[in-house]
């Protein structure tokens, strides 16, 4: 779709992802009656005004209870019980950073993460700006935008041992053909 060229939609949402979709529902709904901060669906994709490139699709906005203006994103979480511990004490990683390029995208001065864990435990967490990994995702993200996207240059393997495999595979089938 970057490159211009139309991209196949695929109409059958898998059962993960359909269930994915249904539950950020009742978990903002579980976030907006804990915390009195309206959690709203977005419009669409956000795109960052001085950099076009960057982009996100937040799962909610939380808005002013007073005034219903947009202060914040929302990122929405459904997590295994075994990831409890994960989220006593502060945001995973992978949710902390989505939370920052949400804040880059948008610039927001801060951001939710809230997490259904296990289906019956909410987490809910405020994590404030922080310039240092906004930087770093927008230099690492915008060089691979720029490599991937704009030069053109396919995707390095991921290193992944089920890629490995692959890989190896379509090597010994290419390898025998030439034989």
């Amino acid at each position: 779709e970057k490159h211009g060229r139309p991209v196949p939609i695929d109409a059958t949402l898998s059962e993960y992802a359909e269930v994915g979709q249904e539950i950020e529902d009742f978990i903002a709904y579980m976030f907006t009656k804990r915390t009195g901060i309206p959690a709203v669906p977005t419009p669409g994709t956000l795109a960052n005004i001085d950099r076009p490139w960057m982009r996100s699709n937040v799962d909610r906005y939380a808005l002013d209870p007073d005034t219903g203006a947009v202060l914040a994103p929302v990122e929405l979480k459904n997590r295994s019980a075994y990831q409890l511990d994960d989220w006593e004490d502060g945001v995973p990683d992978g949710p902390a950073l989505q939370v920052h390029w949400n804040m880059a995208v948008g610039g927001w001065s801060y951001g939710w993460a809230v997490a259904l864990v296990g289906g019956n435990t909410l987490r809910h967490h405020r994590i404030e700006r922080d310039e240092e990994p906004i930087e770093t995702l927008i230099d690492v993200l915008g060089a691979r935008f720029q490599r991937l996207v704009v030069e053109g240059f396919p995707p390095p393997a991921d290193g992944l041992e089920g890629t490995n495999e692959v890989v190896g595979r379509l090597v010994d089938v290419n390898a025998e053909g030439l034989a």
